[in-house]
């Protein structure tokens, strides 16, 4: 596994390298599963902001 390093900050390098580690560690299907309830609850968390976001401030009576 060879990531394009270069194009990343030195932030994005520890990601990278904490990435390798987890390869390493740990099954491709555990990080992907990872990987997957990350976007999940990015997912919630968007749709909520959004949702809550447009329909409550008009709703809003004060």
């Amino acid at each position: 596994m060879k990531f394009p390093v270069q194009q990343y900050s030195n932030v994005g390098k520890l990601r990278l390298k904490r990435l390798a580690i987890s390869f390493t560690k740990y099954g491709l299907e555990e990080v992907n599963m990872a990987i997957a309830n990350l976007k999940l609850k990015f997912m919630e968390i968007i749709s909520k902001r959004v949702g809550y976001g447009r329909v409550s401030r008009p709703c809003r009576t004060t």
